[in-house]
């Protein structure tokens, strides 16, 4: 039927192949011998590269095969001939090319196929092993017996190739999604050739660990590496967990973004969530601690640099987050009034009245007090790109920075 000849195609090419040879002669024959494949056409065939067997259509056994069998099958011509065509059939294939030979000798009715492309399948050496290959078949009928040709090339180098350079592709790609936010990558891959994005609303965190600095001074590069490698994985997980970005780490800082590349409506509730996260992972690190600061307002985001992009965010909002760290104090975030305004209904605070701000003078700064116990066990937020959230503003060329 349609329905079983399509399986077999999509299934296995070489069921595809026997049944287009199954079924009799019009005199109800078969081949009592091997045609003879010395001289002129044999000779061609057996000049062939590709390993070029006959069968039987009626009885299913190989009749013909040139010299190449040797060099691709493992078999000698001799040894072939008489051999069922699921000699070189792997196993796990040989129930369907069955139930295709019996379902295509009451269904052919005379007609005959020729592969118009070559079919990739597999197929079986003496040894036992499988080889992937190029399968070109055909159907015909000589003397009133209906027959099939195969023609089966090697393909097992080309097949490597291709896997390979599938790898290196993937792992090309993989890297790119590792120094990039997914939804910028895939932007890149799209061909976007500049990205370049304005915000109007965004909430930047800085955090830094008090003294570490100093203290690594005394301890060795693998030991200083290796915390600092600890700490940032379990800030990695946090912040993915808290659906905010993390922008870049600068030795012993870190900073973090939320609202960005994805605007969102509650970026700074996640940013100072997450602030709180990153205290508790160097508190439960080291003896240690964090100091955080926080700001809220527009910037401008894009990707920078062709050999080693980078994503990265700038504008006044982010120098003012850096100034709200670097006045702070250890333990506590720190924030503006702009992000007060954002998340006073989300938490407590301290007022911690005015602070000399580099670049600004004088500003009223609030610290955050700690959320209640079991903060941290809370259920991971909801990631940007799984919102339905509308798009940013690409800036203009005249804005792009």
């Amino acid at each position: 039927s349609r329905r079983d000849r399509d399986f077999f195609y999509e299934t296995n090419p070489y069921s595809v192949l026997t049944v287009m040879g199954s079924g009799c002669s019009a005199a109800g024959h078969p081949y009592s011998e091997p045609p003879d494949t010395s001289g002129g056409y044999g000779e061609l065939l057996n000049s062939c590269p590709d390993a070029v067997i006959s069968a039987n259509g009626q009885q299913g056994t190989i009749i013909a095969a040139n010299r190449a069998v040797e060099i691709v099958l493992g078999w000698k011509q001799n040894e072939l001939i008489g051999q069922p065509l699921v000699t070189v059939i792997p196993e796990r294939f040989r129930a369907p090319h069955e139930r295709g030979w019996h379902n295509y000798h009451k269904n052919r009715k005379g007609k005959h196929v020729n592969s118009r492309h070559p079919l990739t399948a597999f197929a079986l050496r003496k040894d036992g092993t499988e080889f992937p290959c190029d399968l070109v078949f055909s159907s015909h009928t000589v003397d009133g017996v209906h027959t099939v040709a195969a023609f089966i090339r090697d393909i097992s180098t080309r097949v490597a190739a291709e896997e390979e350079a599938k790898r290196e592709h993937e792992r090309a790609e993989n890297l790119l999604y590792n120094i990039l936010p997914a939804c910028i990558a895939k932007r890149l891959k799209a061909g976007e050739k500049k990205i370049a994005d304005s915000f109007p609303s965004a909430t930047v965190l800085f955090a830094d660990i008090v003294g570490f600095t100093a203290m690594s001074h005394s301890m060795t590069a693998t030991t200083v590496v290796g915390m600092l490698n600890d700490i940032v994985s379990k800030y990695d997980k946090v912040i993915e967990q808290c659906g905010v970005e993390k922008i870049k780490t600068i030795g012993d800082a870190v900073m973090i973004v939320g609202g960005v590349p994805i605007s969102i409506p509650d970026h700074a509730e996640r940013v100072v969530r997450c602030g709180f996260r990153l205290l508790e992972c160097v508190a439960t690190t080291s003896n240690l601690q964090l100091r955080v600061g926080v700001n809220t307002g527009e910037l401008t985001a894009g990707v920078i640099g062709t050999s080693k992009m980078v994503y990265d965010v700038w504008g006044d909002t982010v120098n003012l987050a850096s100034r709200m760290e670097s006045t702070g104090v250890a333990g506590k975030i720190q924030i503006t009034p702009t992000t007060y305004a954002a998340v006073r209904t989300s938490f407590k605070f301290e007022e911690r009245g005015e602070v000399q701000v580099k670049g600004i003078g004088a500003m009223n700064t609030y610290f955050v007090l700690p959320p209640a116990p079991g903060f941290g066990s809370a259920s991971p937020a909801q990631h940007p790109a799984d919102l339905k959230l509308q798009p940013v503003t690409p800036l203009s060329p005249l804005q792009t920075p």
